[in-house]
């Protein structure tokens, strides 16, 4: 496989992937890990994260560590192939899910996944919790799976964010129509109390 013929290979994946492939799904596609360095030596490649590469023609896409981290959960399967609510999968959470829903403006300094079972990550910039995400509580967000307002906010709720913070993301939702005050407050009603929000629902 010479060197166009490596670069469509890598090509026709990333176009689904953000623009992206990890380096264990450029095996699959026959473009092995020296092959890849050379590629990224020529400039048709660039490192964005352990095992990740960006087709540089296909330009940074927006979230990009949010995407890189979500690939690198299972760096063999390609996009497509990871279904909504994939038992191996993650779902992006707590702050990140704010980022990519565009609620508030909390602080987001770490990427942020909900995964069912433990895991591990030596990536210092990203943070798995352990936590069952039901199919119900996922949105699509640019082809990441992301957990819904409502779920979000009970989320941080739940993770004792900044009061000032998850009210911002509350307004936010409302206003969008992406949750009600009726179903918010039965919800999480004991929580809000903690934090002095008053959530009343309508007449």
């Amino acid at each position: 496989m010479n060197r166009a013929e490596q670069v469509a290979a890598l090509s026709g994946a990333a176009a689904d992937q953000w623009g992206l492939v990890t380096a264990a799904q450029a095996k699959e596609l026959g473009v092995n890990g020296v092959q890849l360095l050379r590629l990224t030596e020529a400039g048709l490649l660039s490192s964005v994260g352990r095992g990740v590469y960006l087709l540089t023609a296909a330009g940074v896409p927006p979230h990009l560590e949010v995407k890189v981290a979500w690939l690198r959960l299972q760096p063999k399967k390609f996009l497509w192939d990871r279904p909504v609510g994939d038992p191996d999968s993650g779902v992006v959470s707590h702050a990140s899910a704010c980022q990519l829903l565009d609620l508030g403006d909390i602080p987001a300094p770490e990427v942020e996944i909900s995964v069912p079972r433990r895991r591990t990550t030596t990536e210092p910039f990203v943070r798995l919790r352990t936590a069952q995400v039901a199919a119900t509580e996922i949105t699509t967000v640019d082809g990441l799976p992301v957990t819904t307002a409502m779920r979000t906010i009970t989320d941080l709720l739940h993770a004792g964010a900044d009061g000032g913070h998850i009210g911002g993301v509350i307004a936010d939702a409302e206003r969008r129509d992406l949750i009600t005050v009726d179903d918010l407050a039965q919800r999480v009603q004991p929580l809000a109390r903690k934090y002095g929000l008053i959530l009343q629902p309508e007449m």
